[in-house]
C-alpha cells in the first residue's frame, strides 16, 4: 500500500556552461531578501523561470540562463505545500502529476520503461527512445551493479509495471523552459527498512538546440538517475548532497566514454570559494560547483567506493555528519584535516595543476581559484576581509602575498574571532611548483606562519578556512604580513649626558622606547642587541633583556639601558644599529643617529 508524499522532490539538472553572473532565480531571490516580492509570489515566479518563462516578469528574465536549478525550489514548495494560498497551489499542481504519454518502450535489458508519444509538442524520435532505454540500461548496470548502490525502490503498477519510469517531455526549450531533466520522488515505499521513496525521472525528448545532443542521455541520465537512487537511501536528504553526488557520478560514468565534464560551474564556485559549502538555497547555482568536495574526496582517497559509504550513513545521518563518520571509521581522518586539504586542491588548478603537488585529474582545465586580496608591500597589519567575501561555514579565503623587492624572513599572522574553529594551509608556489602545509589554529584561535627566504618565491597564499560543519556565519578573522618583527622603535633617551655632550671615554647610558605593533598577538621573550661598525665607539653593555610586550602595548624601561663611550673627541652624529629580535629569532634592525657633541 502506498501513501502519498508530503514532498515531491524534482531534482533538476542543468546546462555547465557560460552562466551569467545572475540568473533569473538568483534575481528573484535577491528581490525576495529586499522585501520587492512576497514568499508566494517568490515560489511563483522561480516556477516560471523553470516552465513557463512567458509568464515571467521582464526584470526577473535573464535570457543568457543556460542553467536552471530547480532542486531546491521544488522541494521548498513541497515542504511548505500546507501554508500556501489556493491560488499559488492552483499554479503550481502539475508537478505532482506524472507526464501523460501515449506509448511505451521497454529497454533491452527490462530495467526501464520509456514512456513517449511521437506526435505533438513532446514528440519523440522512436531511434532517440532506444538509444535512451540502452544508455539507461548501462547506467543501471554502472551505478547499481557495478558500483553497489540500492536500486531505486520498485513503483507497483504505477507506469504500466514494477520497470523504472522514465518519461520524454520536450522541457528543454529556450526561452520557454531550460531544464534538462528531473526526478520526483513520489511515494513512500516499505521495500527498504529506512526511509526511501519511489520516484520516476522525466528526461527532454530530443536536446535540440544543444551542442552534442546525443551526450545528454548520458550526461543528464546518469544524474538523475542517481537522484532515483538516492531515493533509496534518504529522498529527503539535503539537496546540496545530492547534487554533489549526481554530479560526481556523472562524471565517473561519462569520462571513460569521452563525454566531457563541463566545470563551468566550478568555476563560479572558485569565484566565491567563501561560501557555506554544506547547503544551497533555490537562489544559487554554487550548490553544483561544489559538486568537487566529492571529486576531491574520491580522487584524495583513491577510493570511488566512499561516496557510496557516505550514502549508506544517510539513511540516519544527515549528509554532514554522514561524511565525519565515513571520513573517521573509514579513512581514519577528519572533517578539518580533509576540508583543508580540499581548499588547497582548488587553489591547485589552471597552469597549477602539475606533478609538484597532489591535484584533481580535470584540474589543469578548471579556472584558476580567485584571489580574496593580493599585497606586495609590507607591513600588512590587523586586516579584517570585507563581510561580503568572509568565509562561513566550510568556507575559505584565498590570501596572496608577493614578494617584490621584500627579502629575507616573512610572517604571516592569524587571528579569529568567535569561538570559530579554524584550519589554515600555506602554499609557496614557485613559478606554479607548488609545496604546502596546513595546521589547525586551536583554542587560542591565534597562529602564525614563517616563511623563509621570501624572496625565493612568485608567490605565497595563506588559505584561512572554517573547518567546523554548523554554527554561525560569516566568520570573522584578522590577518597580519611582516617582513620584520612587529615591533616600532619609538625613541631614545641618554640618561647621563648633559643635554647631548659628552666627554671622551665617558660610559654614556641608553635607553630604548618600543611598541608592539599587533593587536591580537604578544610578542615574546624580546632582546635588543646595540651595534655599530664605528671603531671610536666601544660598547660595554650591548643587550638589553626586554621580555614579553603585549598586544599593542609599550615598552620603556629607564633602568635598563645599553653602555657605550666614545674613543676621541670629534663632535658628530653617532650611527648605530638596534636589533630586536623574539624568542624565535625573527628580527627587525632600525638605524638610528645620535648627534652629540664630544668636548
Amino acid at each position: 500500500m502506498k501513501k502519498s508524499l508530503t514532498l515531491l522532490l524534482i531534482l533538476m539538472l542543468f546546462v555547465m556552461a557560460n552562466l551569467a553572473e545572475a540568473t533569473s532565480l538568483s534575481k528573484i531571490q535577491s528581490a525576495f531578501n529586499n522585501k520587492e516580492l512576497d514568499y508566494e509570489t517568490t515560489l511563483v515566479y522561480k516556477y516560471y523561470a523553470l516552465f513557463d518563462r512567458s509568464k515571467l516578469p521582464e526584470k526577473y528574465n535573464d535570457k543568457n540562463d543556460l542553467a536552471i536549478c530547480g532542486t531546491p525550489l521544488i522541494d521548498e514548495i513541497f515542504q511548505n505545500w500546507e501554508k500556501l494560498s489556493s491560488q499559488t497551489k492552483e499554479i503550481l499542481k502539475d508537478t505532482k502529476a506524472r507526464p501523460y504519454c501515449t506509448y511505451t518502450y521497454t529497454s533491452p535489458k527490462g530495467y526501464f520503461n520509456i514512456h513517449y508519444n511521437t506526435s505533438g509538442e513532446h514528440a519523440a524520435d522512436v531511434d532517440f527512445v532506444h538509444l535512451m532505454a540502452a544508455v539507461f540500461d548501462t547506467i543501471w548496470e554502472f551505478e547499481v551493479d557495478t558500483m553497489g548502490y540500492y536500486r531505486p525502490p520498485p513503483d507497483g503498477s504505477a507506469g504500466g509495471n514494477d520497470n523504472y519510469d522514465i518519461y520524454l517531455q520536450d522541457i528543454f526549450n529556450p526561452p520557454d523552459s531550460y531544464t534538462l531533466g528531473y526526478c520526483a520522488a513520489e511515494y513512500y515505499s516499505d521495500y527498504y527498512p529506512w526511509v526511501s521513496a519511489t520516484s520516476y525521472v522525466v528526461m527532454d525528448n530530443d536536446y535540440a538546440g544543444l551542442s552534442n545532443p546525443m551526450d545528454h542521455p548520458y550526461s543528464t541520465g546518469s544524474h538523475e538517475f542517481h537522484h532515483a537512487i538516492q531515493c533509496s537511501y534518504d529522498y529527503q536528504e539535503g539537496t546540496w548532497y545530492k547534487e554533489f553526488s549526481s554530479e560526481w557520478i556523472s562524471d565517473v560514468f561519462c569520462k571513460p566514454r569521452d563525454i566531457p565534464f563541463d566545470y563551468g560551474h566550478v568555476d563560479n564556485f572558485f569565484e566565491e570559494p567563501w561560501d557555506q559549502m554544506n547547503q544551497g538555497d533555490t537562489g544559487e547555482t554554487l550548490v553544483y560547483g561544489k559538486c568537487v568536495w566529492n571529486f576531491y574526496l574520491h580522487q584524495s582517497t583513491g577510493d570511488a567506493d566512499i561516496v557510496r559509504k557516505i550514502w549508506d550513513e544517510c539513511r540516519y545521518e544527515n549528509a554532514t555528519d554522514a561524511f565525519i563518520m565515513v571520513l573517521e571509521n573509514d579513512y581514519h581522518t577528519t572533517l578539518g584535516d580533509e576540508f583543508m586539504g580540499f581548499t588547497v586542491w582548488n587553489y591547485m588548478t589552471g597552469t597549477r595543476a602539475n606533478e609538484s603537488h597532489p591535484h584533481y585529474e580535470d584540474g589543469s582545465i578548471m579556472t584558476a581559484m580567485v584571489r580574496q586580496a593580493t599585497y606586495d608591500t609590507y607591513p600588512v597589519i590587523s586586516v579584517s576581509p570585507e563581510t561580503s567575501v568572509k568565509p562561513e561555514i566550510l568556507g575559505s579565503n584565498y590570501l596572496q602575498f608577493n614578494p617584490n623587492e621584500a627579502t629575507g624572513n616573512l610572517r604571516l599572522y592569524f587571528y579569529g574571532y568567535d569561538n570559530t574553529t579554524w584550519g589554515l594551509s600555506l602554499v609557496l608556489n614557485q613559478s606554479n611548483q607548488c609545496t604546502s602545509e596546513s595546521k589547525f589554529v586551536g583554542d587560542t584561535r591565534k597562529t602564525y606562519f614563517d616563511v623563509p627566504n621570501f624572496e625565493d618565491y612568485s608567490a605565497v597564499i595563506l588559505i584561512p578556512a572554517v573547518i567546523q560543519p554548523n554554527g554561525i556565519s560569516p566568520c570573522k578573522y584578522r590577518y597580519s604580513a611582516f617582513t620584520s618583527l612587529p615591533l616600532d622603535f619609538t625613541g631614545y633617551g641618554i640618561t647621563n649626558a648633559k643635554g647631548n655632550k659628552v666627554a671622551p671615554n665617558e660610559p654614556v647610558n641608553m635607553t630604548i622606547k618600543l611598541a608592539n605593533l599587533l593587536q591580537d598577538f604578544t610578542i615574546p621573550a624580546v632582546n635588543a642587541i646595540l651595534h655599530s661598525d664605528d671603531p671610536t665607539i666601544s660598547i660595554t653593555d650591548s643587550i638589553i633583556s626586554i621580555g614579553n610586550i603585549g598586544m599593542l602595548g609599550t615598552y620603556e624601561d629607564t633602568t635598563d639601558y645599553f653602555t657605550w663611550s666614545v674613543d676621541d673627541d670629534i663632535s658628530r652624529n653617532l650611527e648605530f644599529d638596534i636589533i630586536c629580535s623574539d624568542s624565535s629569532g625573527f628580527s627587525v634592525t632600525y638605524e638610528i643617529y645620535i648627534p652629540l657633541i664630544v668636548n
